[in-house]
């Protein structure tokens, strides 16, 4: 378990970094850690968890800790992983990870910035990450990442690098990995569509999340948040003469079928 202590007097001088007001984020403050090691420099960014205590507070430990044992084996360029968990003042309150420059998709989505191509290329990024992830799965069972997931996935969970211009994965601390319990996720909830069909399976023990992770899971987000582009609203939670009609949409104009 690597764990950085950082000074109360230290953390009150941290800047926090600005979440975008169309972000999501209930769970924590984010701030921005800057060391220097001689010539070279580091930005790191750190997590500080607002629920510290309880079975919550025990499965992030768990989740945090088995993506930082297993880095290595993941090895994922995309995915933004746990470097190290965080103290305060003794107390470990959350953890850090590396530094994004990078802007939030969602609001790349709703930015006059990037082209349509632009924004159906970044589409496409997070399919080849769901499908770089089912490789991890099957090739390395023995290792403990057959259940490996990202679980919450949506647009705000994903930044576009600015120096590399490829979509990153961030809060990876609700991801499904090892024997942790499933957390909750945006579009896995219990108004969604997703309760009437049978082949999402509810979760026997969680700690907030009602279904089981799958690849199943993976997809049908994934599919929310190209609705969510192509519409410009959150379409999980239709009713479902309305959801077909959106569909019907769809093939009128000629969209492919395998969409």
């Amino acid at each position: 378990m690597r764990i950085k202590n950082i000074s109360s007097a230290k953390f009150s001088k941290l800047k926090k970094l600005p979440v975008p007001s169309n972000v999501f984020n209930t769970e924590s403050s984010i701030f921005v850690v800057e060391s220097k090691d001689k010539w070279k420099k580091d930005k790191k960014v750190f997590k500080r968890l607002y629920i510290t205590e309880g079975e919550v507070f025990s499965n992030k430990l768990y989740t945090i800790n088995e993506e930082i044992d297993k880095r290595d084996i993941i090895d994922l360029k995309e995915l933004i992983l746990p470097k190290e968990l965080i103290s305060v003042g003794g107390d470990i309150v959350g953890f850090s990870m590396p530094y994004v420059n990078g802007i939030n998709l969602r609001t790349a989505f709703s930015s006059f910035e990037f082209s349509t191509s632009d924004k159906i290329k970044f589409l496409k990024e997070i399919g080849y990450i769901l499908e770089k992830m089912k490789y991890i799965r099957k090739y390395n069972k023995d290792k403990g990442l057959e259940g490996f997931y990202i679980n919450d996935l949506h647009a705000s969970n994903f930044i576009l690098n600015l120096d590399t211009k490829t979509i990153n994965v961030v809060d990876m601390d609700s991801a499904k990995i090892g024997n942790n319990l499933a957390m909750p996720s945006r579009y896995l909830n219990n108004k969604s569509n997703i309760n009437h069909i049978n082949k999402y399976k509810k979760c026997p023990n969680n700690v907030g999340g009602l279904f089981e992770p799958s690849y199943d899971t993976e997809l049908y987000c994934y599919i929310m948040v190209i609705f969510e582009y192509i519409f410009g609203r959150g379409m999980q939670n239709l009713d479902m003469k309305e959801f077909y009609s959106y569909l019907q949409y769809l093939c009128d104009i000629k969209v492919p079928k395998e969409l």
